[in-house]
């Protein structure tokens, strides 16, 4: 893939590259730095990884033309280099019409097997925290029923 040097970004740590739920009007490959790649899922910040030098991110809402499922973010200093839609496209026109129908396909059953997988995590997490609680909650119980030490050592003989 050929890109100019023109269509370049560069993002400083924390700077959001863009936001779930926005339309897709470029994909993005890695020339430098690091992209967070999260997730929001019930008000809670979800990260499903973290990506590097040579890798490419925002091209599945390329593929199928749904909004962004995650919001990117620059960890660090990062170049990026911006493949535009058009260009994205016209190089998918090029390829064998069963390669860009799986493409679809892999996409679809990314962003489902995503969705699932998190929802699953945080149902997890939600579990775990409710057994800590549960077990803070014996403990407290269980302060509240002994009679304070200062009591305990008043009934002494």
């Amino acid at each position: 893939m050929t890109l100019q040097p023109a269509n370049r970004e560069v993002h400083y740590a924390g700077d959001v590259v863009f936001e779930e739920g926005a339309s897709g009007v470029r994909a993005y490959l890695i020339d430098k730095g690091k992209v967070e790649i999260t997730t929001e899922v019930g008000g809670r910040r979800v990260v499903l990884g973290e990506l590097g030098r040579g890798e490419i991110f925002g091209e599945m809402a390329l593929i199928d033309d749904s909004p962004r499922m995650a919001t990117a973010t620059a960890v660090e200093e990062t170049v990026l280099r911006v493949i535009p839609r058009q260009l994205f496209h016209s190089k998918l026109a090029n390829c064998d019409p069963f390669v860009s129908a799986l493409l679809r396909i892999f996409v679809r059953n990314i962003r489902s097997l995503t969705h699932t997988h998190v929802r699953k995590v945080l149902a997890e997490a939600d579990a775990t925290a409710e057994s800590s609680d549960d077990d803070a909650v014996g403990v407290e119980d269980a302060a509240e029923e002994a009679p304070p030490v200062a009591a305990q050592a008043s009934r002494r003989p």
